[in-house]
């Protein structure tokens, strides 16, 4: 799976069950696991249905509109306003509600007993993320905690503990040296450049000698500091 800056939490959730999967050598843990990926991946019309069930029914839903409706203390405004939050809340299409869903389905499949005995059975694995919120939603810390995987947040405004930010660094200050008659050969030359800028430095190694040198900043700063 592809994780984006548009990935939301359930995402997420499954690029992390996809990487306990390729990591775990307990057969029966992939066999949970793949099965919690494969129930989980509703189509859209099964979402719907499970949206549908948690509706109010016809008569609930017209005795909420005609409260809001004889309620003297609102102004036109003011009932406009909640009528459309009312019927949003309502409709098989909101999306924060099959978001919502698809959540709730994928945390109601991996919470089992067994996967999380069977995670625990083998070393955690510890997961290096940056601070994009939906890193750090509630369905992420609970699948993690299950899964027996360990979360470590870089520091904020910390791009020399990510070998990736400097790729992007190194891609930019070559593309914005051409000028592009379209959309399609702006890809076409980024994609050129990106493969031509990680084959042809070890951003890794730079990476590591830059952090060494860090942390031997930080001891002789501690030692300076305590005599």
């Amino acid at each position: 799976m592809i994780i984006s800056e548009t990935s939301k939490a359930h995402d997420i959730a499954r690029a992390f069950i996809d990487i306990k999967i390729a990591n775990t050598d307990i057969t029966i843990l992939k066999l949970l696991l793949n099965k919690v990926l494969l129930d989980s991946d509703l189509s859209p019309d099964q979402i719907q249905q499970k949206i549908s069930e948690k509706n109010s029914t016809k008569e609930d839903f017209i005795n909420k509109i005609m409260k809001n409706i004889n309620n003297n203390e609102l102004t036109t405004v003011e009932l406009a306003s909640k009528l459309e939050k009312q019927s949003k809340k309502e409709n098989l299409d909101n999306q924060r509600r099959i978001d919502s869903t698809k959540r709730q389905v994928i945390l109601e499949n991996i919470s089992k007993e067994e996967i999380k005995r069977y995670s625990y059975l083998e070393p955690k694995i510890n997961i290096i993320l940056d601070n994009y919120s939906v890193h750090k939603s509630q369905l992420v810390k609970e699948i993690c905690e299950i899964l027996n995987m360990n979360l470590i947040y870089l520091p904020p405004y910390s791009p020399q503990f990510n070998p990736i930010e400097q790729v992007w660094r190194t891609c930019k200050i070559e593309i914005k040296r051409k000028y592009y008659e379209s959309k399609e050969k702006l890809e076409k030359f980024f994609v050129k450049t990106y493969f031509k800028v990680v084959n042809g430095g070890n951003f890794f190694n730079w990476w590591e000698k830059l952090n060494s040198f860090i942390l031997i900043k930080r001891l002789f700063l501690t030692k300076v500091s305590n005599t």
